[in-house]
């Protein structure tokens, strides 16, 4: 059975009872609470905390991460950039600290660090510290839901970065020149290219039974004859949104790969067509100091078939600073749909799948949606 965590939340910020806290799996440590108010997203909603008096703070308040007072003492750098969807994080010199806003229709949360589980906690609760972040750690965190009693809920991810202090150097000093670091890292990458490339893994497949121009057991159509290769120029459909972070500008660049129809026995060519680009698009929804939202419509059909189509859309938050979440989104399984992010050079895949049955190229009936919403992580 699933250990629960005992924490209070009294009023409307959720405030520690000394001695009691998450109790982590494993019996390896356990989160203590401590008599300071622990970190709420919901009183960094309301203003209850204030910007660190620092001048050096200006400069990267921009990309979500602000040096704040969380209370008398209390110096964190808070990481506000998914705020809006439900979740922050506060780092001190002792550990890191993370909020996030509970859903009635969960009975629980599980708390992941790294890809190994460290906490179950209780329906209602918000709140978890991990006082075992070291110092110079860069940590991934996932939140998500034990259970539900109905409807949907996010999966939360971020990633954290604990500040590792020089000789002489205070705490502030340390997570202000973190923040400076991290800030900078972000600048340097002007743009971010989001890209959902789908592909037929195989030289050619066999044409589907009906619904198409060249159908039947003499007929195949060519594939990619690739793997998950971002550098690849072969695909079925290519979409990119393409963001410029000093002016949130988002270009959107759609193509299609011809479609050839080979005579199975002999291999000759039969015919090739290029189907239309007019339903695909890559476009920005909105926007904030730190983030753009990103909308992106994966679908083109067959041009030799009446029926059936390659079919999929989701929306997207990137943050600057490294972050980035599905809001909501789904696609047809056919045929291999690949997402990842370009980020100054550095390429982090987003979402692979493979496909599920070549028949969902000729019907919704025959193939069922991959939901891709709740996806999350984090791009260097």
């Amino acid at each position: 059975m699933r250990s629960k965590n005992t924490l209070s939340a009294i009023g409307r910020y959720a405030i520690a009872i000394p001695a009691m806290g998450a109790i982590l799996l494993g019996g390896t440590h356990s989160a203590i609470a401590e008599a300071e108010p622990q970190f709420s997203i919901d009183a960094l909603s309301a203003g209850v905390y204030s910007t660190y008096p620092s001048a050096r703070s200006a400069s990267f308040r921009s990309d979500g991460l602000q040096l704040m007072q969380l209370g008398e003492g209390t110096v964190a750098l808070v990481d506000t950039s998914l705020a809006t969807l439900g979740i922050a994080t506060a780092i001190k010199a002792d550990g890191v600290e993370i909020s996030w806003t509970p859903r009635s229709n969960a009975r629980g949360y599980t708390v992941v660090r790294d890809n190994v589980k460290v906490a179950d906690l209780g329906p209602g609760i918000g709140y978890y510290k991990d006082p075992t972040a070291v110092p110079g750690g860069t940590y991934q965190y996932i939140i998500t839901p034990t259970s539900l009693s109905t409807g949907a809920h996010p999966v939360w991810g971020m990633k954290v970065t604990v500040p590792q202090a020089q000789a002489g150097e205070s705490d502030a000093d340390a997570l202000s020149r973190l923040a400076e670091t991290q800030a900078a890292a972000a600048a340097a990458a002007s743009q971010t290219t989001v890209t959902w490339d789908t592909f037929i893994p195989q030289a050619k497949i066999d044409a589907p039974p009906a619904g198409c121009t060249y159908s039947g057991s003499g007929y195949q159509y060519g594939g990619d004859n690739r793997s998950y290769d971002w550098t690849s120029s072969r695909y079925r459909t290519a979409l990119n949104a393409v963001i410029t972070w000093s002016t949130k500008q988002v270009d959107g660049y759609k193509a299609v790969g011809s479609t050839s129809v080979y005579n199975k026995s002999t291999g000759a060519l039969v015919a090739t067509k290029t189907a239309s680009t007019s339903n695909m698009e890559a476009r920005k929804l909105g926007s904030g100091s730190n983030y753009v939202d990103i909308r992106l419509v994966n679908h083109a059909s067959n041009p030799f078939c009446s029926v059936g189509a390659i079919d999929g859309a989701i929306s997207m938050k990137v943050t600057q600073g490294g972050n980035w979440s599905i809001i909501s989104g789904n696609h047809r399984q056919m045929p291999n749909h690949h997402i990842y992010i370009y980020n100054g050079g550095t390429v982090t895949d987003v979402y692979r799948r493979n496909y599920a049955n070549a028949l969902c190229l000729i019907g919704s009936a025959t193939c069922p949606l991959a939901d891709l919403t709740g996806y999350y992580g984090s791009y260097s």
